[in-house]
């Protein structure tokens, strides 16, 4: 079985970018990788978070990138960027989800996210779901609910071991694909919000 997943993208940029004696006139970016992630929010990147996307960009961009050359782009060349970066997220595959679900149904203590890349691990059969349960009060000890909240990746680095049934090593959270990080984000994301606020 091939996984067609996008590797990298590449923009052609409304305006050059200025480079010494040079002009770029195209960017190209990867597929940006865990590490890549820490410290941003999946939720800020979900939305296309100007903010996020000049942390991101320096990280992921192989034409050398940085961040004051990520601030002369123009906003026309930020939505090119932002268009082709979401296409990271992108699993591939449609998946139903219950968004109708009723407001006075009972607290999910349970959820599956699957994994469109699974990880390999040393000795063991590679990871194609993951099975996480509610995060209590003991597995959000030392972090921040704002971080959680926001689905910070380095938060969910520490949760994530801590509400998953299967045992996760830094090294096997570090091989998440993006958009698996997103499909991850989403049912934490599920789990934290109140009955109440759940539109039925």
């Amino acid at each position: 079985m091939t996984n067609a997943r996008k590797m990298t993208c590449t923009v052609e940029l409304e305006g050059s970018l200025k480079r010494g004696d040079a002009e770029l006139t195209s960017l190209t970016f990867r597929r940006p990788e865990t590490p890549a992630l820490i410290d941003l929010s999946l939720v800020q990147l979900g939305q296309m978070n100007v903010d996020e996307l000049r942390k991101l960009l320096p990280r992921i961009s192989a034409d050398g990138l940085i961040a004051e050359e990520v601030d002369k782009l123009g906003a026309d060349d930020m939505l090119l960027i932002a268009r082709e970066i979401s296409t990271f997220m992108d699993k591939g595959e449609t998946v139903e989800r219950d968004d109708d679900a009723d407001a006075d149904a009972p607290r999910k203590m349970n959820t599956t996210a699957m994994l469109s890349v699974p990880i390999a691990r040393e000795g063991s059969t590679a990871l194609d779901k993951l099975e996480l349960r509610r995060p209590d009060a003991g597995a959000l000890r030392n972090l921040s609910l704002s971080d959680v909240g926001q689905l910070q990746v380095r938060a969910l680095l520490t949760l994530l071991p801590r509400i998953c049934t299967e045992k996760l090593t830094r090294k096997d959270l570090l091989k998440i694909d993006f958009a698996d990080w997103m499909e991850i984000a989403g049912e934490v994301g599920d789990f934290l919000l109140p009955r109440r606020l759940r539109t039925a």
